[in-house]
């Protein structure tokens, strides 16, 4: 039997040859042997020195003794050993170390073979399992019981009886010894065969159901394990569900998990007395906002009053062209006058009209009420030509012309817009329409009269066609404005969508509600999801980030510089959506080979698998050099969180560890500044605070749960290292605050908020209480405050009250990053990535994994899986889009490192700090903290390769969508309002300082179509 060995990994080199690994074994003292006889077969021969060397470098057997393979006696089996064998053999060498050429003990402490075993061992199987007993024939330090060689438990000194589980059936060859100090007896062996392969735990879940929408915000999760022994494990959905005592088979449990907003996936896992491992995971969520092919109302857009209504006139401007020819149309051939004067019969027909004037036209706020909007038509001159005929009777007939000219000529009306059933269109409702002529006259030419009698009637007759002529006038232009502006009205609002195309998914809008007000329209859109073809191992839970929030209110109070015609307004829930459905197609799904990439330690991965664990080399077709491939999912969507944090490099970032001290009395002067010995604080990662609100300790990483009623200041600062102050493009202090702070610089006050005091007592209270606030303060006009070298920041921070129920003070100093060329607004963004999961996985053919596998078919057998969390440093933006794209918004990330190197870029908020890893799932048994050091083991390796996977993601951009109307509805745009100036603005409408709508504040532009 092999004994155990202390193992312990070096990097090396070896002369002329590639780096690598060697073991350093430091086993228990044994009894007789012979140095160099490594293969214990009683003699020294060649075998020796290639069995050692097998072992080195082939992944062989370790020796049955390493104190016979040390042949040099130095307490290291190392390639110095064969060496010494076959200078021996072949080079004439006189001797090996004792004991040597015959068997005897070791005369030297450290490796050596052991002495007397435990008596009587027995093996007994019991199902899967093995009951070991024996008997103790002395006092021992404890007990050491092997399997196959493995150490499997290490007991008391006076235990007598051991019940083992191994994993697979079959035969297994055990081993008991006894433990002194530093020393072991020999082995007591026995071999058991036949046994039965150990199945793993059963696992059910009875609630709640897959894909569950849960109003409440926790869940109880239930579920029943069967096992063919006992079940010593059960975590439900992180909350652990073990059974007190053998439980009955089947064991029912029960477990209660709080629930995020929106989807969440919930793994329980039971685990056998064997170690045997079974997960199920359960999709569940709160109420999505817009889910697949249902309706919610998460797009608006809002026409300004004053300048924007001034753009959508353009709209009916077509109509406005067509007036002369509806006029014509309403007059041509129309008697417009018929009487009789004096028995003689009068006609007067429409003949044509003209418009040379200019033309007006105003939309604006109805101060009617009910959600009116206004509308004024101007005609600066309208112009009717008539003939006349005039019937003398047995005289004859006269045909003459008559001229009316109309001058200021107004059409009014107040209308609204009610949207159709179903999102099908509009509706408007007007409230009449009245005509007003500020002045007219008729000239009449060609009149004749034969015999004079009717030369004195001719000013009579003029006025008398201009009064029924006007009225005319006015019923032909009412009629064309019910006939044909209310269609086109209609028409160009029913055919204004506002979709978002993003490739793999769109949002479809219609029409739900229209509303008006004295500062503008607004019109407000359900949404519908189409398309996005679902990843098949995505939660099939399409949630959301939060309900949706209160429409915001119009117009916005945001200074920009330019005009604002109207406001696109997309709120949080519907980008998230977005995020959520590309997520859900597989967005953020990738693989790594760790054959590819660049690791900044020479490091053999075969040799690393097999420190970790040597059954990993077991599985079939497994190469030793590298059995492991590495595969990228989220499990949850990234959330888009908006106006928090600030887009820079980090010379003090997020995490940065911090020295702190407690303010329950004044700090030693000169706190703030550079010489300080701060050695004796506390020292944690920021941020730092405590709150009753999981939402506000977001950012918190040093929590103070003895802040309330113990004091009420924080006085925190932190070391860092600028190269040269003069070479940074910029200096910005970003500080998350509730409630009050003052900030210093190599000990000069730079920054405050909410505080007085100069400076405030270490008693003190802030000004007033805040919730979690953001502030960036411009430091670029007081960077001659740093130095080359050594800095400091240091910050005291201040409660409201000593029993105030929460406490926030996360400060950054950054760098700014500039915006990509071509923005036209940008605002703060954190995102937010839960549950990205990154699964090792072991080769079976040895044909490569992933998309490097060979024949394209997947071979691939997880072994475990880490869950990562972290945020994401970032930046919404609104850009031109270049040449003949329209706007869009976009996301710029930061993927490189500041002055702050770290493992990660620092697009990873805070670095390594920021980032929460947990043991997702095993295939195998494996103590969890060994998984956790294997995982930072690899993510330091890995480190700038996995962030630049993880920050190298492309999110979509947004296109804005043009304001295009279909006014003949053929389905061809006929005017098109193009978005020339942007800005964008986050927008707070529930209060509780967090953004949950983004605004894009724009100047548009009449363009063809």
């Amino acid at each position: 039997m092999a004994p155990r060995f202390r193992i312990a990994l070096y990097i090396g080199s070896l002369p002329g040859a590639l780096v690598v690994p060697w073991i350093v074994f430091a086993p228990l003292e044994a009894a007789s042997f012979i140095r160099g006889d490594a293969n214990q077969d009683g003699k020294v021969d060649i075998s020796d020195p290639k069995f050692t060397l097998n072992f080195l470098f082939l992944g062989g057997s370790g020796p049955p003794c390493p104190g016979a393979a040390d042949a040099n006696d130095d307490e290291i089996v190392d390639i110095s050993d064969p060496i010494a064998t076959l200078e021996l053999l072949f080079l004439g060498s006189r001797s090996l170390p004792p004991p040597f050429p015959s068997a005897g003990p070791d005369p030297t402490r450290g490796l050596g073979c052991g002495s007397e075993p435990p008596q009587s061992l027995v093996c007994r199987p019991d199902g899967p399992a093995v009951v070991l007993t024996w008997a103790v024939p002395q006092d021992y330090d404890g007990i050491e019981v092997l399997r196959d060689g493995d150490l499997a438990a290490a007991l008391p000194g006076d235990a007598a009886a051991y019940t083992d589980h191994p994993r697979a059936g079959g035969t297994h060859d055990y081993a008991v010894r006894g433990v002194e100090g530093s020393a072991a007896t020999d082995e007591a062996t026995c071999r058991v065969a036949g046994l039965p392969t150990n199945r793993p735990p059963t696992l059910i879940l009875t609630a709640p159901a897959q894909g569950t929408v849960v109003e409440a915000d926790s869940v109880q999760v239930r579920g029943r394990v069967t096992d063919d022994n006992e079940v010593v494990r059960i975590v439900a959905a992180g909350a652990d569900a073990t059974p007190q005592g053998p439980p009955p088979v089947p064991y029912e449990f029960t477990a209660t998990r709080g629930l995020l907003p929106g989807p969440n996936l919930l793994r329980v896992q039971a685990v056998d007395d064997f170690g045997r491992s079974t997960f199920k995971d359960v999709a569940v969520g709160r109420p999505p906002l817009i889910p697949v092919g249902g309706k919610s109302m998460g797009v608006a857009l809002d026409l300004s009053g004053t300048t924007g209504y001034d753009e959508v006139e353009k709209i009916v401007r077509p109509f406005l062209n067509q007036v002369p020819a509806l006029l014509n149309q309403a007059v041509a051939g129309v008697e417009l006058y018929r009487g009789s004067v004096l028995g003689v019969d009068i006609r007067v027909t429409g003949n044509r009209a003209e418009v040379p004037g200019a033309i007006g036209f105003d939309l604006f706020p109805s101060s009617a009420g009910g959600g009116r909007v206004g509308l004024a038509a101007t005609f600066e001159r309208i112009l009717l030509f008539a003939d006349g005929r005039s019937d003398f009777g047995f005289l004859g007939t006269d045909n003459w012309a008559a001229t009316f000219t109309a001058n200021n000529v107004t059409i009014r009306t107040t209308f609204a817009f009610n949207p159709l059933p179903g999102g099908a269109g509009l509706d408007i409702v007007t409230d009449g329409f009245t005509v007003e002529i500020g002045s007219s006259s008729t000239s009449v030419s060609g009149f004749l009269d034969p015999f004079g009698i009717f030369d004195g009637l001719v000013n009579f007759l003029a006025g008398l066609f201009q009064d029924e002529i006007e009225s005319q006038v006015k019923a032909a232009v009412q009629g064309a404005a019910e006939q044909q502006l209310v269609p086109i009205l209609e028409d160009a609002f029913s055919n204004l969508k506002l979709n978002l195309d993003l490739a793999d998914v769109s949002l479809d809008t219609t029409f739900h509600d229209v509303l008006e007000s004295g500062a503008g329209l607004s019109l407000l859109f359900d949404s519908v999801w189409l398309g996005a073809v679902k990843d098949p191992t995505f939660p099939p839970f399409p949630g959301s980030s939060a309900r949706l929030a209160p429409y915001p209110t119009f117009p916005l109070a945001v200074p920009v510089g330019h005009a604002v015609d109207a406001t696109i307004s997309l709120s949080s829930d519907t980008l998230n959506q977005a995020l959520f459905e590309l997520t859900a197609s597989g967005l953020l799904s990738t693989s790594l080979g760790l054959a590819d990439v660049e690791a900044p330690l020479p490091l053999l991965l075969g040799t690393l698998a097999t420190v970790l664990d040597e059954r990993l080399l077991d599985l079939p077709g497994v190469s030793e050099t590298n059995p492991l491939g590495l595969r990228v999912a989220a499990e949850l969507p990234a959330e888009i969180r908006l106006g928090e944090g600030a887009l820079g490099r980090a010379i003090v970032g997020q995490g940065a560890i911090w020295r702190y001290f407690k303010g329950t009395a004044e700090p030693p002067a000169g706190w703030n500044g550079l010489g300080f010995d701060d050695s004796s604080w506390e020292r944690g990662p920021s941020g730092f605070g405590y709150s009753s609100d999981p939402g506000e300790l977001r950012s918190v990483r040093t929590e103070l749960p003895d802040m309330p009623g113990g004091f009420t200041t924080l006085y925190a600062r932190v070391a860092f290292r600028v190269g040269s102050p003069a070479a940074l493009t910029g200096l910005l202090l970003h500080v998350e605050h509730d409630d009050g702070f003052v900030a210093y610089l190599n000990g000069q006050e730079v920054a405050r908020a909410n505080a007085t005091g100069a400076p405030p007592a270490f008693s003190a209270v802030a000004d007033g209480t805040v919730e979690p606030t953001q502030l960036d303060i411009d430091l670029t006009p007081r960077r001659a405050l740093l130095r080359a070298g050594d800095n400091v920041l240091a910050v005291q921070g201040l409660n409201a009250a000593s029993a105030s129920s929460d406490f926030v003070l996360v400060p950054e100093l950054l760098e700014p990053v500039a915006p990509p060329a071509g923005t036209l607004g940008r605002v703060p963004a954190v995102i937010d990535v839960r549950d990205l999961v990154l699964t090792f996985v072991a080769d079976t053919k040895g044909d490569g994994v992933g998309t490097s596998d060979a024949d394209g078919q997947a071979d691939e057998v997880d072994l475990f899986a880490y869950r990562l969390d972290f945020s994401l440093q970032a930046a919404l933006l609104l850009t031109d889009g270049g040449g003949s794209m329209p706007p869009a918004i976009g996301f710029q990330m930061l993927a490189e490192d500041g002055p702050d190197a770290d493992a990660f870029p620092d697009a990873i908020v805070g670095g390594a700090q920021g980032l929460r890893i947990a043991v997702a799932r095993e295939a195998i048994d494996m103590r969890t903290t060994t998984l956790i050091e294997f995982a930072q083991l690899v993510l330091a390796i890995l480190g700038p390769s996995l962030g630049e996977a993880l920050t190298g993601f492309e999110l979509p951009s947004f296109p804005i969508p043009e304001l295009s109307f279909d006014l003949d509805s053929n389905g061809v745009p006929d005017v098109r309002l193009d978005v020339v100036n942007a800005t964008l603005a986050v927008v707070d409408t529930t209060g509780d300082r967090r953004a949950d709508w983004v605004c894009i504040l724009s100047n548009l532009r009449a363009a063809a179509p």
